[in-house]
């Protein structure tokens, strides 16, 4: 595992390769997603996105690659079928063909 390192990590860690398919997650991204690692492993980006991401989703995955930074709201579909508002930053080619997203959701101020 990959995230070995970051196993008690609360950030959502994802790691895709250059398809868009996930190499790795780390427990938190389980917990968000409600997918289990092993579920995970099995899945690309697009099927966490809620219309499945399509000619959208493909156009942006290639200008995050060329781009190498992004940031900004990920609408994410979870396992139940919920919608969830999370926060991302991904790094492209952290090693090649490796690339890392780190999702939370922000909790919202009680008053």
């Amino acid at each position: 595992m990959v995230l070995a390192q970051l196993a008690g990590i609360s950030v959502a860690v994802l790691i895709a390769n250059d398809h868009g398919r996930y190499i790795d997650a780390n427990a938190a991204a389980a917990s968000l997603t409600g997918y289990s690692r092993a579920e995970l492993l099995k899945m690309a980006l697009s099927q966490l996105a809620p219309d499945g991401a399509g000619a959208t989703g493909t156009k942006l995955w290639r200008a995050f690659l060329k781009r190498g930074r992004m940031r900004g709201i990920f609408m994410l579909r979870r396992k139940d079928g919920t919608i969830v508002r999370a926060r991302y930053v991904a790094v492209a080619n952290v090693l090649p063909g490796i690339h890392v997203s780190a999702l939370s959701v922000p909790t919202r101020k009680r008053t």
